[in-house]
């Protein structure tokens, strides 16, 4: 969603499951987890910050003008 434009993005469920299954350590194990998949994902897209992410990064325009879209 940050990199369609969003300024920010919020994340509920996953974190009343990691409370309520782990406390504190559940929900410390949920946003590590978390900083480690985005911290992967702009590795593997070439994004050094979360301002580089943008909708370029996103949608890759192939062939001709008909739009076919990698995601």
């Amino acid at each position: 969603m940050i990199g369609l434009g969003a300024d920010a993005v919020l994340i509920g469920r996953p974190f009343v499951t990691a409370s309520f299954g782990g406390a504190i350590d559940g929900v410390e194990t949920y946003v590590n987890k978390v900083k480690d998949e985005l911290s992967s994902a702009m590795i593997l897209i070439g994004c050094q910050t979360v301002k580089d992410i943008n909708n370029k990064v996103i949608y890759k325009n192939i062939g001709d003008s008909k739009g076919i879209y990698i995601i």
